[in-house]
C-alpha cells in the first residue's frame, strides 16, 4: 500500500488507492470529487484493511458516494478483508 493517497484517471476509470494509516475522509472526497467528471464510468477503491467499523463505514461512503454520481464503483482490500466485509461475502456467496 501507499503512504499518500493517489487518486487517478484513465480515460472513463477512475483509481483511488487510499494510504495505510485512516485519512481525512473530507480530503479523500476532496481528491476524488475534483477527478470526476463527465465520461468516468468506473472506480477502483484500493484500501487496507482498516482497523475498525468506523473506517470500514468511510470506504464503503466512499463508494456509495461515488455511485451516486453515477459511477459503477468496487472496493478492493489489501490484506485480510474487514470482519463485516467477509461476513457479508459469505452470506451472498
Amino acid at each position: 500500500m501507499s503512504e499518500d493517497l493517489v487518486v487517478q484517471t484513465n480515460g472513463p476509470y477512475l483509481r483511488v488507492v487510499l494510504p495505510d494509516f485512516d485519512p481525512d475522509w473530507a480530503e479523500v472526497w476532496g481528491a476524488v470529487d475534483f477527478e470526476l467528471e463527465d465520461g468516468i464510468e468506473r472506480a477502483e477503491v484500493v484500501s487496507p484493511s482498516y482497523p475498525g467499523d468506523q473506517c470500514v463505514a468511510a470506504v464503503r461512503k466512499l463508494v456509495s458516494q461515488l455511485e451516486q454520481r453515477g459511477v459503477h464503483a468496487v472496493v478492493e482490500w489489501e490484506g485480510a478483508p474487514p470482519k463485516q466485509q467477509a461476513e457479508a461475502s459469505a452470506v451472498h456467496a
